[in-house]
């Protein structure tokens, strides 16, 4: 399945299945705008950045938050 993950400026990462052109679900759980996101090689986590000061490494079989880590730079 090929997918297309959005991060956006309400905190939410939408995933998007191309395929079939249909939204799949979203990944909430950050709480600022999401500014990055990448995708594990073998497609199973992903990892979103967010101003909130948060980086999430999300199980996408789950669609939810396996860990989390604190960020922020002065």
């Amino acid at each position: 399945m090929q997918m297309l993950f959005l991060g956006s400026r309400d905190s939410v990462v939408n995933l998007w299945n191309l395929d079939i052109c249909d939204f799949n679900c979203g990944l909430v759980g950050h709480e600022g705008p999401i500014t990055c996101v990448a995708l594990a090689d073998d497609e199973a986590f992903a990892v979103t950045g967010s101003e909130d000061c948060t980086v999430k490494v999300w199980s996408i079989m789950i669609a939810s938050v396996i860990t989390d880590y604190l960020v922020c730079f002065s």
